[in-house]
C-alpha cells in the first residue's frame, strides 16, 4: 500500500507489538500490562517526567517522607 518507511514501521509496530524492550526478544507480544506503549506514549512520557522530578526532589533526603515506596524499590533492587 505504501513506500513510506515510517508508515510501514508504524503499521508493523501495531501488528507485531514492541517486543521485549528490556530483554533479548526482537519482536512479538511483550507482557506490558500497565499501558499500551503505542496508544499511551504521551502519558508514559509524562510519567517519565514526573518520576524524574520526584527523584530529583527526594534523592538527597533518602526519600524519608516516602519510606513505603523506598522499601518497595529496595526490595525490587535486591531481587535482581
Amino acid at each position: 500500500e505504501s513506500n513510506d518507511g515510517f508508515y510501514i514501521s508504524e503499521c508493523d509496530f501495531k501488528l507485531r507489538g514492541s517486543g521485549d524492550l528490556f530483554g533479548v526478544r526482537q519482536s512479538g507480544d511483550m507482557v506490558f500490562k500497565i499501558a499500551d506503549i503505542h496508544n499511551d506514549y504521551k502519558i508514559l512520557l509524562q510519567c517519565k517526567s514526573d518520576s524524574q522530578e520526584f527523584l530529583n526532589n527526594n534523592i538527597e533526603n533518602n526519600f524519608k517522607d516516602y519510606s513505603y515506596y523506598r522499601n518497595i524499590v529496595d526490595q525490587l533492587m535486591n531481587n535482581n
